[in-house]
């Protein structure tokens, strides 16, 4: 379970609507320390095809869009890590990759952007 500031996220609730996305091969949602809530969710996907770099930014904001639409804001992935083959997750009985952000490098992207809910945000003053 991931802990995303109160909340607790099932990485196979995450995995399963990820995995019914078209562009999306295998998945593996880990947790991913994060300085405000605490753990983000962090989807490993392999894609089923060949992924240009410059569209992988896209691809990936396409799939949090897809989430939010299937899942709870906080259940969707901050963020995503485009690899060739899926990390090993603790209890698969195999040494755990290490999730920290920094390990990835320039495959993962930062979608918690889109995360954000629009409807608490402060409007733009009209009134002058």
């Amino acid at each position: 379970m991931i802990r995303h500031g109160e909340h607790l996220v099932a990485e196979s609730d995450v995995e399963a609507v990820l995995g019914e996305h078209g562009a999306v091969w295998q998945v593996r949602v880990l947790a991913t320390p994060d300085p405000v809530s605490g753990q983000e969710v962090l989807a490993c996907v392999v894609p089923g095809v060949q992924v240009a770099e410059e569209c992988r930014a896209a691809i990936a904001a396409d799939l949090v869009h897809f989430c939010l639409g299937r899942l709870e804001r906080f259940e969707a992935p901050g963020w995503v890590a485009f690899v060739d083959e899926l990390p090993v997750r603790a209890g698969d009985g195999q040494r755990q990759a290490d999730p920290g952000t920094a390990a990835w490098g320039d495959r993962l992207i930062d979608v918690r952007c889109l995360k954000q809910d629009t409807s608490t945000a402060q409007q733009p003053d009209t009134d002058r």
